[in-house]
């Protein structure tokens, strides 16, 4: 392990500006779900999930700070009004937190795979591991309301078979 010192890279630096852009519009949407969400089964997921990007927002904001790099603007509560009108369904909100998870995992593992330094792979992965759970918690509550779309099923193949031409 580097013992001395180092700056970020351009790599490291592009995830972090594009892990906070995600983080602070998660905050914005998942804020105004927290509002209109009816469903009990579904709000601690709602919230957990608000809770995680908030927790991620102040990491990298010290991250910013350590680094003496400017913040980005990012979404903010400008951004949203939690007080609209219900804009949609509560199976709908749902499959939009596992299909988010799932945008999750494919970003973290990313990130991780771009990062050197020990504290930023150490960060990327935690967010693996969190975005993969809420990734499994909001598809079995999918599966368990009979929610959850599946793939079609296809006839399991009776031989190998190779491409001739």
């Amino acid at each position: 392990m580097t013992k001395h010192p180092t700056q970020l890279t351009s790599a490291e630096i592009a995830c972090i500006w594009t892990n906070y852009m995600q983080d602070s519009m998660s905050k914005c949407v998942l804020s105004y779900l927290l509002q209109t969400v009816e469903d009990d089964d579904i709000r601690p997921l709602i919230q957990w999930a608000y809770d995680i990007s908030c927790t991620h927002i102040e990491e990298l904001t010290t991250l910013f700070q350590k680094e003496q790099i400017p913040r980005p603007t990012g979404f903010t509560d400008e951004d949203v009004n939690v007080n609209a009108p219900r804009l949609y369904t509560d199976a709908f909100i749902l499959n939009y937190l596992a299909h988010m998870a799932r945008v999750g995992m494919l970003g973290y593992s990313g990130f991780t795979s771009m990062g050197a330094r020990k504290d930023l792979k150490t960060y990327f992965i935690k967010g693996l591991r969190e975005t993969s759970d809420l990734f499994d918690q909001s598809t079995d509550l999918l599966l368990e309301k009979g929610l959850y779309i599946r793939a079609p099923y296809i006839s399991y193949p009776t031989k190998t078979d190779f491409v001739d031409s």
